[in-house]
């Protein structure tokens, strides 16, 4: 495999959504599966070790968060975004 910014990209999708959910990257990307093709609510993928948001605005924040490392661990690299749009999408 040659190394590229779509690696990097791929690298942090997959760390955000540990982070997020709690789980060791091949549990998740298993999971992932079904709560893409399902509709996905906070509450499925949050770690349950972490308190509930209780704010609306935390609530939409992590989903966008989720939504960015979803779209940084596409299976085409050429469909992932680079660092700078991630950079720009969780700076909005």
């Amino acid at each position: 495999m040659i190394v590229t910014e779509k690696c990097d990209v791929y690298s942090f999708g997959v760390v955000a959504l540990e982070t997020i959910g709690g789980k060791h990257p091949g549990d998740l990307l298993s999971s992932l599966n079904y709560l893409t093709s399902h509709g996905t609510m906070l509450e499925d993928i949050l770690d349950k070790r972490l308190p509930y948001p209780t704010n609306r605005s935390t609530e939409r924040e992590m989903m966008r968060i989720f939504d960015v490392a979803l779209a940084c661990i596409l299976t085409d690299p050429k469909s992932r975004p680079t660092m700078r749009n991630v950079s720009q999408a969780l700076s909005c």
